[in-house]
């Protein structure tokens, strides 16, 4: 036990000089002081357990002194005992105590009985030290644990708060205390307050999970632990809270991703979706991610998912979207679609709206790719266009040159050279029909393996078939394509010499950010603009040499199966160009 430190306080040296002799009798340290300032100024280096203080002092009375020593919050602890050397009267005594003195001696005392009672005074003075230091040590736990914990009384009145309590709720505690527990109760459960009191009243202890709600309006699920206890005397609730929002949400996550994935099974057996029309934050499945080559620690939510879609098709998903949550109406559409790694697809998306009292809260659904089934249902189009084409050109240009060769052939006894020459050239035309024919059924049905091709290669392989005309190659890129890309070039350069009648053709290769742009200028007669609309259409021709309009249609169509574009511009000073774009590799 630490030794106890006492301040004696007297004007008189001698009586100084007797009290310490009286109290060396017990362990203690002394210290003396002649007046009320000397002791104000040494019981702040000193901080004595007990100060023995002489009423009748020279220059402040010792009832001011305790006054003054009882009044200042950093010397809480300090007892002190008024001493006066002639008798008083009880009223006097009551005075000194009224000061908040600890105890009042008057002298003579008999020695026994003065250290009788100051050891006394200093096992009261201990004791309460050994209570105030438990009291600050569970004030510290109370003020600092990680729940909130607050004491209510039997109507449900806040009677003491804990800092977490506070920070939690976003009142002061100030505040707390003159509100009751119905004001931090949700509205779904404020109705339960009274019968669980009255519950916790008759078992003494309760366990139970409830909502809390903040001073701004949040919601807070919470754990609630509460337990009948003595507080200043009376009976009162201690209740521990536990934050259990983001254990809530995580359940609630996994209930709904457990209901959403057996939903998907059961539709279609492919990937799920759905999100909750308030925040249009979204909830993939796995495969959901894998289609949209994504990672995991993607964050989807509507317009996120909105932005995959071909621009084209943006504004149908779009508007599926917005009917489905304003009207209620499921959707089921096959679109065209880019991953985040630029690949294009083509995917399922289907999708209905959950409704509660006629308003659509969430919408969900399943998303499929279908890239395999589009292309072979695209393939299967082209090959019906092909035919269709196929067959107007052969009952109509191949059977006319066909007629025209039969008549001359019945004519060809008189050895007309012209008659011979017209017939050749009938026949010329038939076979390059035929063979363009052949072209466009392969540029439309390849549908060979998309991979990388130097450019610049094709270019020249292609330009080895025309000799006689001057090309100038500038350039090269890797872009994205199949064996039809050869087709692509050969029908441009053909249609720059037999139908702009170039003897020259100029053709420069510039990488782009994600594509690759080829220019093919000529320096021909050049398209006039009454008919540039029309020259990717099936079967138009143009001109005097004028044939049977499959060349540049066979372009169009190869380069929208590589996902790129053309347009034709005038060069200068006369001819035309083709500006085409084509995916690059990445």
């Amino acid at each position: 036990m630490a030794r106890a430190k006492i301040l004696l306080v007297d004007d008189d040296k001698k009586v100084l000089e007797a009290t310490s002799r009286i109290l060396t009798s017990i362990d203690c340290d002394i210290e003396e002081a002649n007046n009320g300032n000397e002791c104000l100024d040494k019981i702040h280096s000193f901080r004595p357990d007990l100060v023995i203080l002489d009423v009748v002092l020279p220059d402040i009375d010792g009832i001011t002194v305790c006054k003054k020593i009882k009044s200042n919050p950093t010397l809480i602890g300090t007892f002190v005992v008024l001493v006066s050397g002639v008798k008083i009267s009880p009223q006097q005594q009551a005075e000194g105590l009224d000061s908040l003195a600890d105890g009042y001696i008057t002298r003579p005392f008999v020695a026994k009985e003065f250290i009788a009672r100051i050891e006394s005074i200093l096992r009261i003075q201990r004791t309460e030290k050994a209570l105030r230091e438990s009291e600050s040590k569970l004030k510290t736990i109370f003020d600092n644990t990680k729940d909130s914990i607050y004491i209510l009384d039997l109507k449900g009145n806040f009677l003491e708060v804990n800092e977490t309590t506070c920070k939690t709720l976003g009142y002061s505690k100030e505040e707390l205390l003159k509100m009751n527990a119905k004001q931090i109760n949700s509205p779904k459960f404020v109705n339960q307050i009274e019968e669980r009191i009255s519950k916790l009243i008759d078992t003494e202890e309760e366990f139970y999970e409830t909502e809390h709600i903040t001073k701004n309006g949040e919601i807070l699920a919470v754990e609630l632990s509460s337990k009948i206890i003595q507080f200043h005397g009376q009976k009162a609730i201690i209740v521990i809270s536990r934050d259990i929002s983001i254990r809530k949400k995580l359940e609630n996550d996994l209930k709904r991703t457990k209901d959403l994935l057996i939903e998907t099974g059961s539709i279609a057996k492919v990937g799920g979706w759905e999100f909750d029309v308030t925040t249009m934050k979204q909830i993939w499945t796995e495969e959901v991610y894998h289609i949209h080559e994504v990672d995991f620690d993607f964050e989807p939510d509507v317009q996120k998912g909105i932005n995959f879609y071909a621009p084209k098709h943006r504004p149908i998903i779009e508007k599926a979207v917005k009917d489905a949550i304003e009207k209620g109406m499921p959707f089921d559409l096959k679109l065209e679609f880019i991953s985040a790694k630029g690949h294009h697809k083509w995917v399922r998306a289907r999708g209905k709206s959950h409704q509660i009292n006629g308003k659509t809260v969430k919408v969900s659904g399943t998303f499929q790719d279908i890239t395999e089934e589009m292309n072979a249902e695209i393939q299967a189009r082209n090959l019906n266009e092909t035919l269709s084409v196929l067959n107007k050109i052969l009952r109509h240009d191949i059977l006319n040159d066909l007629t025209i060769v039969l008549t001359v052939c019945d004519l060809m006894k008189d050895a007309d050279p012209k008659l011979k020459q017209k017939a050749e050239r009938a026949l010329d035309k038939s076979v390059n029909l035929i063979n363009r024919m052949r072209e466009l059924e392969y540029a439309l049905m390849s549908g060979g393996d998309i991979k990388p091709y130097e450019i610049d290669k094709v270019i020249k392989d292609v330009t080895k078939n025309y000799p006689e005309i001057q090309f100038s190659i500038k350039g090269n890129c890797n872009v994205l394509a199949d064996e039809a890309i050869n087709s692509v070039f050969d029908n441009l350069v053909r249609n720059a010499i037999v139908h702009g009648k170039t003897d020259r053709i100029d053709i420069k290769i510039t990488p782009e950010e994600k594509t690759c742009l080829i220019e093919v200028a000529d320096y021909g007669k050049g398209i006039s603009e009454n008919i540039k609309s029309k020259v990717f259409e099936e079967g138009e021709s143009f001109g005097e040499t004028r044939g049977s309009g499959l060349g540049l249609y066979i372009v169009k169509k190869v380069i929208e199966r590589y996902h790129g574009d053309i347009e034709i511009g005038n060069n200068k000073p006369h001819g035309a160009i083709f500006k085409i774009k084509l995916l690059r590799e990445d």
